[in-house]
C-alpha cells in the first residue's frame, strides 16, 4: 500500500540499508494500547500493519499509547514512546527490542519529569555521544507550550539531571490558539533533531489558527542546548505536522509528517523532500 493510504499520525521512518527496507511507526492501528509497523520498499511500498507492541498486563498506561520513534543504540533496537492514563501525568518511555519488528517490551523509568505533562520524546546524542531526551512539556500544563531537554544514563534507563527548556512556542509568530480551543494558548509537538554537517535545526510543530503547522528552530552555535532562533515562517505544508527526516535509499533527504491533521480519521503520512540552504531548512518538492 501507498503512504496515502495508511491512517496514522506522527510517523517515523527507520531506514534499514542493509535489507533494502523502511519501517513506518506512528501512532494509531487495529487495536488499542499497542504500537505498529509498516514494511517498505524502496519504491515506498507498504505491507502490514505488524504488531510490535502490546502492553503486558497490569501496564500503567490505558488511554493514551502516541508517538512511537526507533532508534539503534549500542546494538539493540529502541522505541521511544508516549504514554498516559488517567489520574497520572502523561511521559515517555523507552521500550525495547532485538529486531525492528519486535516484539518490544518496556525497557525503561518514565524519563520526563513525574510533575510534568509530557510528550513525544525524541533520543538525541550529543558530540560526546551523551544520550539526551528532547521532547515536550505540554501546553494543557503551561499554557505555552515548551521544548525541553534532559540527560540520559548511558544505558536509556533512567533520567539523570534536570530539564532544560529549549524554547517556547509563542516565540514562533506563527504559533496561534488553535481555533477549537477558546482561550489563548501555544501548543509545541513532536521535536526533531535534523543536521547535515555544519547545518542544524530543530523541527518541530504547533498550531496557527487553522492549520497545524511545523518548522524550524536554529540552535546558537549549532549547539542544541543552547537558545534558539525561531524561522520567522513555518514550511509550506497545509494542515500537517508533527515530522522526522531520514535519507532515503537513494541518498536524499526525505521529509515525512501526517497531514490532513484537522480530519479525523484520514490523516495519514506525507512525503517532502527537504535540505539546507544558506544554512536554513527548506523543501524541494515531493
Amino acid at each position: 500500500m501507498k503512504l496515502e493510504d495508511i491512517r496514522l499520525r506522527d510517523p517515523y521512518v527507520y531506514v534499514d540499508r542493509e535489507k533494502g527496507s523502511y519501517y513506518l511507526y506512528g501512532t494509531g492501528g487495529p487495536t488499542p494500547r499497542s504500537f505498529y509497523a509498516y514494511v517498505g520498499d524502496r519504491n515506498f511500498d507498504f505491507a502490514g500493519p505488524i504488531k510490535v507492541f502490546e502492553a503486558p498486563e497490569g501496564f500503567w498506561a490505558h488511554d493514551d499509547f502516541w508517538a512511537p520513534e526507533l532508534h539503534f543504540y549500542q546494538g539493540a533496537y529502541y522505541l521511544f514512546v508516549t504514554f498516559g492514563t488517567d489520574g497520572k501525568k502523561r511521559g515517555c518511555q523507552a521500550l525495547r527490542a532485538e529486531d525492528p519488528l519486535g516484539p518490544f517490551s518496556v525497557y525503561s523509568e518514565i524519563l520526563t519529569p513525574e510533575d510534568e505533562m509530557a510528550l513525544d520524546g525524541t533520543l538525541y546524542l550529543d558530540p560526546a555521544g551523551k544520550p539526551l531526551l528532547i521532547y515536550c512539556h505540554e501546553w494543557t500544563q503551561v499554557r505555552d507550550g515548551e521544548i525541553c531537554a534532559r540527560p540520559l544514563s548511558d544505558d536509556l534507563r533512567t533520567a539523570i539531571g534536570p530539564s532544560k527548556i529549549l524554547f517556547k512556542a509563542s516565540m514562533a509568530p506563527w504559533s496561534k490558539a488553535p481555533k477549537w480551543f477558546p482561550s489563548p494558548i501555544h501548543v509545541t509537538d513532536g521535536p526533531f533533531v535534523y543536521q547535515r554537517g555544519e547545518d542544524k535545526a530543530l523541527l518541530w510543530s504547533t498550531y496557527g489558527h487553522d492549520d497545524y503547522l511545523i518548522g524550524a528552530a536554529y540552535p546558537h552555535g549549532g549547539d542544541f542546548l543552547s537558545s534558539y532562533d525561531i524561522a520567522p515562517e513555518p514550511l509550506p505544508i497545509v494542515d500537517g505536522g508533527h515530522g522526522m527526516v531520514f535519507e532515503d535509499l537513494d541518498g536524499i533527504d526525505r521529509l515525512i509528517v501526517h497531514v490532513n491533521n484537522s480530519e479525523a480519521a484520514k490523516e495519514h503520512p506525507g512525503l517532502f523532500r527537504i535540505g539546507f540552504e544558506n544554512g536554513k531548512v527548506r523543501l524541494e518538492g515531493k
